[in-house]
């Protein structure tokens, strides 16, 4: 029998340490695999953001550049540059010129894992042109508007409109783009209408070539068209028509297809100068930002009453959020530019439009 003490004595102590090691396994904390919404990037750590820009804010100076897979908030400050490649030198170039569809690459700061601040944005590739509306897909009245940046032969765009058979034109032209100096993106718009089609559409923006007139720089965007929507229009300033911001009292129509006609037809005169200043109040939308639309109106104002006094008089009464910490003649202009342009836009035949504040008309906007 004493023979046989020593095997069980291995066997005991070799059973006492596989006891400690799972006990040892049970009491660890686990360890936590990385998942998909895993910080991989140090917070403030300097690297690059490489891709597509799908979205460019002038108002707020970002862009959104999706990067394989995933979309980083690139912030502009005030000493951020942007250059683009010409040849074998860099061409300064400015933040307007950075458009959406546009291949880039920033340098800067990584602020955690979705914001990067630029410190220059360089242009690696772009269109020369591009249609900002309508939106692929969207549904347009048979008049809208062909809103759009380019960068053109003297600033020359062409256009026309495609019914779904590929052979009809519905409508075509041209037009001459508004911007700053020669080889920046410029804005063009211009309204078309397609008489009484119904249907699927495209919408094409071009320009021919200089040296045998071949069409270069094609973008086209499909839409459908229903002859029961209607284009509105609200008044904003634009930065790539006045580049300056000199003239501050010219504000600048920005088109939307909206209500249907059945729905306008029905609408009082008060109810239709109403949901214009409405979509007004409501600031730009990302298209326009996209296009430089920007409006001048501090936010929190609303419309208390609309009276018509005859057929072409009309006083629009605001909350005292219209001229609240609102100075400077130039904002003043623009303000009231703004509201008295959408007012006339909404019914026709209005010739004055007197602007007020409770029972304040006099001193209302002044700067």
């Amino acid at each position: 029998m004493k023979t046989r003490r020593f095997p069980l004595l291995l066997v005991a102590l070799f059973c006492a340490f596989a006891l400690a090691v799972a006990s040892f396994a049970f009491l660890r904390p686990p360890t936590m695999a990385p998942t998909d919404d895993s910080p991989r990037i140090a917070p403030s750590a300097a690297r690059e953001v490489r891709g597509e820009v799908v979205f460019r804010s002038l108002n707020e100076q970002y862009a959104r550049v999706k990067e394989e897979g995933r979309e980083w908030k690139v912030i502009m400050n005030p000493n951020s540059t942007v250059v683009e490649t010409w040849g074998p030198q860099d061409q300064a170039m400015s933040f307007a010129d950075v458009i959406p569809g546009a291949e880039v690459i920033a340098e800067g700061t990584a602020e955690g894992t979705i914001v990067f601040v630029a410190e220059k944005v360089r242009i690696v590739k772009t269109a020369n042109t591009i249609i900002s509306a309508p939106r692929a897909k969207e549904t347009v009245g048979q008049s809208f508007q062909i809103l759009g940046l380019s960068r053109t032969f003297e600033n020359n765009v062409s256009y026309r409109v495609i019914a779904e058979d590929g052979s009809t034109v519905l409508a075509q032209g041209f037009t001459t783009a508004t911007g700053p100096d020669i080889g920046h993106f410029s804005l063009f718009d211009v309204i078309v209408d397609v008489k009484e089609y119904r249907g699927r559409a495209v919408v094409e923006a071009f320009e021919h070539s200089a040296k045998d007139g071949e069409v270069i720089n094609l973008t086209a965007v499909p839409v459908a068209v229903d002859g029961n929507y209607h284009v509105e229009a609200a008044y904003f300033s634009n930065r790539y028509k006045d580049t300056g911001a000199m003239r501050c009292e010219e504000t600048y129509p920005a088109y939307r297809t909206t209500r249907t006609l059945q729905t306008l037809r029905a609408l009082s005169r008060e109810e239709a100068v109403k949901g214009y200043l409405t979509a007004l109040l409501k600031g730009v939308t990302d298209t326009e930002d996209e296009a430089g639309y920007f409006s001048s109106i501090p936010k929190g104002v609303m419309v208390e009453n609309i009276a018509f006094d005859g057929s072409s008089k009309v006083r629009v009464t605001f909350n005292d959020a219209l001229d609240r910490g609102v100075g400077g003649s130039c904002r003043v202009s623009a303000i009231r530019s703004q509201i008295v342009n959408t007012v006339k836009a909404a019914v026709d035949g209005i010739e004055d439009v007197e602007i007020a504040i409770g029972d304040r008309v006099e001193d209302v906007l002044q700067p």
